[in-house]
């Protein structure tokens, strides 16, 4: 098992000790993508591989960034079926797991570029949540940006988007056809509008 204290966070490190232990057991390939765990206080713990976080649903960080156009609408993505959780379920943001050597706002911006292709726009943070179940642990930041350019999905990550208005989301999410993350994130998303108003 991969884990490593979060006293010992040096990247390249980490990185250069997992591809060493891969090529040791015959694989040499990338390291697989590490994930800082934390407490239910939102507390460093330590470090181990995605796959691990997965299988002993370890409590960790996620940034999930709403992207709205300038008619207020919300950016619905449907997850693709290669994800390792909720496969083809739809989200309201676009979200990823934060790495032991990112912020919350890293992680936002990182994953606006990948599955988005849009790059360093300015984000306004919201809220931070905390959600648990049997298959997801997880503190989250939650963040909105304004967008009206290009989008260009990322099919390993994305398969399919659109913007729909405030109702339209809803129902979605009524209908079980959302992930459970995206109730929290219509919360707060629509907290945040009436303050606007």
């Amino acid at each position: 098992m991969w884990f490593i204290k979060t006293c010992d966070l040096d990247r390249d490190r980490i990185l250069t000790n997992i591809m060493n232990s891969n090529r040791s057991q015959g694989y040499d390939k990338e390291p697989e993508e590490l994930v800082i765990i934390v407490d239910d206080e939102n507390q460093e713990q330590m470090v181990v591989t995605r796959s691990i976080m997965r299988k002993q649903n370890l409590t960790h960080r996620s940034s999930f960034t709403a992207v709205l156009n300038s008619a207020r609408n919300i950016l619905v993505l449907q997850r693709s079926q290669n994800k390792d959780l909720y496969p083809g379920m739809y989200e309201i943001a676009c979200a990823g797991v934060v790495h032991p050597y990112e912020s919350f706002e890293e992680c936002a911006q990182r994953e606006l570029q990948e599955e988005l292709g849009v790059k360093r726009p300015p984000l306004t943070f919201l809220d931070l949540f905390f959600d648990e179940s049997e298959e997801n642990r997880v503190w989250g930041a939650v963040y909105q940006i304004l967008w009206d350019g290009e989008l260009r999905f990322d099919e390993r990550e994305v398969a399919w988007g659109t913007f729909l208005d405030f109702k339209e989301v809803e129902s979605l999410i009524l209908q079980g056809k959302c992930t459970p993350e995206s109730s929290f994130i219509l919360e707060i998303l629509l907290n945040q509008v009436a303050v606007d108003k």
